[in-house]
């Protein structure tokens, strides 16, 4: 993966995330058809599917039309409201260069019923911040679930070691005041690892 940077884009590729950031904002959201047409269907989220939970159901969605201002904290604290504990995945790519976002973001839920509310939550409503006119929409990602896009990323090349600026995998944490016989796989509490480092042990923040 050298010179590859983190972009889930299209035609299978993670497209080079070049320090000017000049990429498609609608990437991940389209597939070619055979007469070189876009199918924008397949990426369209269906709340149905989504809410019925499936062990197939899709799990990983593109926030798109994110307010250029937002970082990394910023936007985390939007979804936490709601969502904390709920998702193991995040990455707002950054333009490295001018720091701005590019107006999307990457997020695995753990559940499918979880990414169907966050849709319903998000999808055609405005930011509240910024006094932004964009309307946040809401699709599938190209790449799902969290093995898939973690080792996607993982074959990536950022030009920033940021934590701010990373992917993030989101860990379960034991409590020590759980009962033996409780699931040691529950969301909560969580600490946030970024990927770079995500094989050295890092230290969470």
């Amino acid at each position: 993966g050298g010179g590859k940077s983190g972009r889930m884009g299209r035609g299978g590729h993670s497209d080079a995330r070049s320090p000017n950031g000049r990429s498609s904002r609608a990437e991940g959201n389209a597939t070619r058809n055979g007469d070189g047409s876009t199918n924008q269907s397949h990426f369209a989220f269906n709340v149905e599917e989504a809410q019925q939970g499936d062990k197939d159901a899709r799990t990983t969605i593109m926030v798109r039309n994110i307010p250029n201002k937002y970082n990394q904290e910023m936007l985390l604290r939007i979804i936490d409201n709601k969502f904390q504990g709920k998702y193991d995945f995040f990455y707002l790519p950054i333009d490295f260069k001018n720091r701005c976002n590019l107006g999307y973001a990457f997020v695995n839920f753990l559940r499918s019923e979880d990414a169907a509310d966050f849709y319903n939550e998000f999808h055609e409503h405005k930011w509240s911040s910024f006094n932004s006119k964009k309307v946040c929409q809401v699709t599938y990602a190209r790449v799902q679930g969290r093995k898939a896009v973690v080792q996607h990323f993982k074959d990536s090349k950022f030009p920033c070691d940021d934590i701010t600026c990373l992917p993030l995998v989101f860990e379960s944490v034991e409590d020590s005041t759980a009962n033996n016989d409780e699931s040691r796989t529950r969301s909560q509490p969580l600490r946030a690892v970024p990927i770079y480092a995500s094989a050295q042990n890092s230290s969470a923040i």
